[in-house]
This record gives C-alpha cells, sequence and structure tokens, in this order.
C-alpha cells in the first residue's frame, strides 16, 4: 500500500521537490499575456524567469520547452530580457508558449557550488495543465500536505540548456551526462527520476571534454574548438556543428527532441510533415467556449461534400493538454495516411461535457466534409474515461472509441456525475488498453471497477462470453480472447509489446478488443493509436444506426504476421444462428445486441412467424432463429 501511496503521488505530480527557494517581486506587474521577468533565488543562485506572450491559444503545459541559460556573467532582468530577444530564444519561447530561465553564477565565474541549481531547477517545473501560470510562474498546491510551492512552467521532457562563454564551458564539463535524481516519499519509498537534459547548446565553448560515457543527448556547437565533434563522437550520435544562430540551430537539433521516459523522440514539426495544424474554437449553447487544433495533410480535401472524411477526436488525459496529445498519440500522422480529420480538443476536462463534445462534432460537420458515418474518438486517463462516456451517452455518433489507460465505474461520467439511461445495448466497437506497470487502475486485475467496466462492453457489445475474471486464466483481463495476437513496438519504446485480444460477438464478429501493454506504465505510446485504428478503422455505423464492416489492412501486423489484415471479420458467416431467450430479451434488444441494430427486430420477426405470433410476446426459454443475411 505504501509503494501504491509513492507511485500515485508520482503519477499525480502534487509532491514538491523545490527545496531552498524564495521568491522576490516581479520585474513589472504584468499581467499574463505581457512579457515579464521575475527574479528568483534557487539553491543560493540568482535566476531570472522571462515570460514573453505566448502566441498559442491551446494552453502550451506539457509541451513548453524548459530553456535554462547559462550566461558568460551574471545577468540582471534587464540583460536577461535583451539577451532573450537578440538572441532568439524570446522568439522561440513565445512560439511554443514557454518561460526562459537566466542562471547567475553564486560567486564571480561558475564553480562546483552551482552544481545543485540544475538539479534544483528542475524540480521547479510544472506542466500541469491545472495550475494558473502568471508571467510563468504558479503556486501548485499539494493536496497530500496542504502547502503550497512556486512552480516554473515547463515540461522536463523538453530541457533545452543554452551555455554561452564560460557558462557553455561549465555546461559541458558538468551538464552533457545522464542525470539521475532519487526521491524518498515520507512511507519511506523512494524512487527515480530521469533528469538528463534533452539538448545542449555551447555557444563560443573554449573547450570540450571528452565524454566518459555516452549519454542520449542532442548538443549543438556554435562557435566552438575543432576537436568538438570529436570530443563529442563518445557522447551522443545527435550532434551539429554550426555557426548559425540559435534559431536555426534549434529548427535542425537542439529543439527537434524530446525526452519520454528516458527515451529521446522527435518533436514532430507538422508542417514539415506534410500536415496542417489550425488552432481554433467553439462556443456552445451555454456559452462554453471550446479550444481545439484540428490536424489533416496538406494533400486532403477536407471540404468536398461529395467525397466527406472520417473524423477521430482525440482526448488528453487529466494533466495534459490537446498539444500533447497529437505528439505523443500521433494521431496526426495516422490521420495523414488514412485520409481523416484529427480534433485534438484542449482542456476537455473541466472544460466540456459528452453533450458539448456532440455539440462540437455538429459544429464541425459545418466547417468539414465530416463522414458522418465514420466519425471515431480516443482518449488518455481522463480522456479515456471522456471515451467512455461517449460509449454510454452517445453510442449511435460513433464507428467507433478507443478509450485508453483509465475508466471509471459504469453509469459514473468524467464529473463523477451519473449517467441517467446509459447505453446498455447499443453496440460500439471499442479498443481498450491498458499498461501492466501502471500504477494508477487500468487493467482488470489492478480494480473492481475496470472488471465492471469489461462486463459492461461485453454485455453491451453482444460478446459471446459473460465476463468473469480468472486471474489463472490471464492475470491482466482475467480471460483471453477468441483472437490474440502481439504488436512490439518498433520504433520507440521497443521493449513493450501490446497483446491483442478480440472477443467475438453473437453475430460472428469482432466488435471488441483489449490490449495490454508490457513495460507500459500510465504513458501515451503512439503505437497503441497506430494499432488501435488498425482495428477500429474496419466499423462504419449505416444511417439506420447499425454498423458496417469494410476490408482493412493493418499497418501494423502481429509480429508473427498471422494478423495483417481484418479477415477475421470479413470470412463469409452462416446465413443464421439460433437464441435462446432469456428473462428481460425484446426483439428489440436481441437485435441491438446481435445484429447491431434495434430496427432489425422486424427481420427476427420475420423469420420466426411460425413460434412467434405476437413480436411484443416473447417468452424464456424460445429458440429464434436469428438471421444474418440481408
Amino acid at each position: 500500500m505504501k509503494k501504491l501511496l509513492s507511485l500515485l503521488l508520482s503519477a499525480a505530480m502534487l509532491v514538491s521537490l523545490a527545496a531552498g527557494l524564495s521568491l522576490t517581486a516581479s520585474a513589472a506587474a504584468a499581467t499574463p499575456a505581457e512579457s515579464a521577468v521575475t527574479e528568483m533565488t534557487v539553491a543560493e543562485n540568482t535566476v531570472f524567469v522571462y515570460a514573453p506572450k505566448s502566441e498559442l491559444t491551446v494552453s502550451s503545459t506539457c509541451t513548453a520547452p524548459c530553456f535554462i541559460v547559462y550566461g558568460s556573467g551574471a545577468y540582471t532582468a534587464q540583460s536577461a530580457k535583451a539577451e532573450a530577444e537578440s538572441s532568439g530564444l524570446a522568439a522561440l519561447a513565445a512560439a511554443e508558449g514557454a518561460t526562459i530561465v537566466f542562471v547567475n553564477p553564486q560567486g564571480d565565474s561558475w564553480g562546483e557550488a552551482d552544481l545543485g541549481v540544475y538539479s534544483a531547477l528542475i524540480d521547479m517545473y510544472s506542466n500541469s495543465s491545472t495550475n494558473v501560470f502568471v508571467n510563468g510562474i504558479a503556486e501548485e498546491l499539494n493536496f497530500f500536505t496542504g502547502q503550497t510551492a512556486t512552480k516554473i512552467l515547463g515540461d522536463t521532457g523538453r530541457v533545452y540548456i543554452y551555455g554561452k562563454g564560460s557558462g557553455a564551458d561549465f555546461a559541458a564539463a558538468n551538464l552533457m551526462k545522464k542525470v539521475v535524481a532519487s526521491v524518498t516519499y515520507p512511507d519511506g519509498f523512494t524512487m527515480t527520476f530521469d533528469r538528463t537534459p534533452t539538448s545542449v547548446t555551447l555557444i563560443n565553448p573554449t573547450a570540450i571534454p571528452a565524454a566518459s560515457e555516452a549519454a542520449d543527448i542532442a548538443v549543438a556547437v556554435i562557435g566552438g574548438p575543432s576537436d568538438a565533434a570529436e570530443k563529442l563522437a563518445g557522447l551522443t550520435d545527435k550532434v551539429l556543428i554550426s555557426n548559425e544562430n540559435i534559431s536555426a540551430v534549434y529548427e535542425k537539433l537542439s529543439g527537434a527532441w524530446r525526452r519520454q521516459v528516458g527515451i529521446l523522440l522527435p518533436v514532430h514539426d507538422w508542417a514539415e510533415e506534410g500536415i496542417r495544424e489550425a488552432f481554433e474554437s467553439f462556443t456552445c449553447a451555454d456559452g462554453t467556449v471550446i479550444s481545439y487544433v484540428t490536424y489533416y495533410a496538406d494533400s486532403l480535401n477536407v471540404t468536398d461534400s461529395t467525397a466527406p472524411v472520417p473524423l477521430v477526436l482525440a482526448f488528453h488525459g487529466g494533466g495534459n493538454t490537446a498539444l500533447y496529445e497529437a505528439q505523443a498519440t500521433e494521431w496526426p500522422l495516422i490521420g495523414k495516411a488514412n485520409g481523416f480529420i484529427t480534433v485534438a480538443v484542449d482542456l476537455h476536462y473541466p472544460g466540456s461535457t459528452a453533450a458539448q463534445t456532440v455539440e462540437l462534432i455538429e459544429h464541425l460537420k459545418t466547417e468539414y466534409a465530416i463522414d458522418a458515418s465514420r466519425i471515431y474518438a480516443s482518449g488518455f486517463s481522463m480522456g479515456s474515461i471522456k471515451s467512455w462516456d461517449l460509449f454510454e451517452q452517445y453510442p449511435t455518433v460513433f464507428a467507433g472509441l478507443a478509450p485508453m489507460d483509465g475508466s471509471n465505474r459504469v453509469g459514473i461520467d468524467s464529473y463523477n456525475q451519473a449517467v441517467e439511461n446509459y447505453n446498455t445495448s447499443v453496440m460500439v466497437p471499442v479498443f481498450y488498453v491498458g499498461g501492466q506497470t501502471s500504477p494508477l487502475p487500468e487493467l482488470a486485475n489492478q480494480d473492481a471497477k475496470i472488471q465492471e467496466r469489461l462486463a459492461y462492453a461485453f454485455k453491451t457489445n453482444g460478446v459471446k462470453r459473460v465476463y468473469s475474471y480468472n486471474a489463472d486464466a490471464n492475470l491482466w483481463w482475467g480471460l483471453n480472447g477468441d483472437i490474440t495476437y502481439q504488436v512490439t513496438d518498433r520504433v520507440a519504446f521497443t521493449d513493450s509489446t501490446l497483446n491483442v485480444h478480440l472477443f467475438q460477438s453473437k453475430d460472428g464478429r469482432y466488435y471488441t478488443a483489449l490490449a495490454d501493454a508490457t513495460n507500459m506504465s500510465h504513458e501515451v505510446y503512439a503505437r497503441n493509436s497506430w494499432a488501435a485504428w488498425d482495428f477500429l478503422s474496419q466499423f462504419s455505423r449505416s444511417s439506420d444506426g447499425s454498423i458496417s464492416i469494410a476490408e482493412t489492412v493493418y499497418t501494423l501486423a502481429s509480429d508473427d504476421g498471422a494478423v495483417a489484415d481484418n479477415s477475421y471479420n470479413t470470412v463469409e458467416l452462416p446465413q443464421s444462428v439460433t437464441y435462446t431467450v432469456v428473462k428481460g430479451d425484446t426483439l428489440w434488444g436481441i437485435a441491438s445486441r446481435l445484429l447491431g441494430s434495434g430496427t432489425k427486430w422486424s427481420s427476427i420477426y420475420e423469420a420466426n412467424r411460425s413460434t412467434v405470433a405476437n413480436p411484443n410476446l416473447i417468452y424464456v426459454g424460445q429458440v429464434l432463429e436469428i438471421p444474418f443475411a440481408e
């Protein structure tokens, strides 16, 4: 229990690690939208936090870089601001909604006393979208202790260090290495965190020491010694030696990477990848404003009503943002490859309900040529719960859903409110993912509410087998699929395999998939999105509410090559099957579960006129013929 508590504390990012901090007055009484400089003392070093006016209209937390500058001498508030603007860093920070921290040495020059400021600064950064940052600064509440700590806007997955002159020499000698911090919680449990810089840019260093060991860091050298490339060869393969300016070097290398669970991943430049990114907003009938980011391929015609395109909604986690969800899930890339629009909804919790999400969809139909039969949604953590909300409240709107890494109790929405008359009869294709090493409840062995959710999904989707958890059969789900296959991450998290279980419904088709990921904690892995689309893309919802299936070739074939398409769902089935009536059955309900739409009750009635005189009167134990042929 103690270990779990510590993991939860870590996952929620509620524990303050910033020691030795004192806050002085801001340089100006600026509004959050104005540029400002805040002076702080961190680990006995004076630092200046410069917050330029953000150019973004959505939240930048979780994607905002941590720009940290070690200069050739001491800064003042005025000189820090001037250097930010003259160097081009201010423009970079404004474009990404970030801050820049200028660090002064404790003495007249950089020395051993300055080694602790880096770790102290990293502990101060916060990427929580629930914080209110003013001039890049927020007071973050620790809900467990009731205390607050001062935080700086920035995502520690994007720590970009800049050293200039003697500051470059200091950074080269002390910061170009793997950094791991250990934290011991009040219950005595200790965890380690990767604090390694993502990139280090050295400007006019006099010397670069030879690396004692390799580290996955991107290093750029501007105006350095002639042996810079040779000295860096033992450190990393991500090296740029250049005489260009900071902005050019940032685009080519320094800002091109982000770190996730210790691994460097490319930061997607959507324009470079041929994808349009549009920041938009919609005002609901009750005045609620929903901000969102729309992505689609430059080559895709999204306004031609004669060739409407599918839509995928993406919902981020409770502490994440739309920009992060797009980066980490790669839904925009999947959309480019498969001809659909991705809409990443920003701050959907607590910003928009399921009903307001459907309002947004109706608005999107007026802006773009949306194929109403092929609307899908996916979400991580709190976004996963939002996806389950849509399953319960608006099933006929969606051709498929991919909730990932979380669920609430059945009939309880993402606002912890009871849902009246939630869906129990309309089939919705679903691809649910959970991480085997997550500290939060995602898999059936981790929480009874997940078991309840799976039993509900099985029943609603007409799965042949009644859900029951049996750890001896399968630890993670309690049972194995009727079809199982594995997809190992081939790009980034190569030690993680997605074990996919497909469950057959009573009509002989597979609409329900459960996938557990090895070596994955509470994280967003793009591999899961690609695998989810492979499964969901075969489904569309017809105008009568029924589900149709089209032939689909998988982008990610199973590791053994056995599952490379959806042939499991396109084989010819018997013309009919028999079904035995149980208590509570109606022809409408049977048709919903077995034929995909309650409106097909009449076909069951017509096939059974010899035994069913009145379609409103069927009896427990009656054996009905269920016709599948149209």
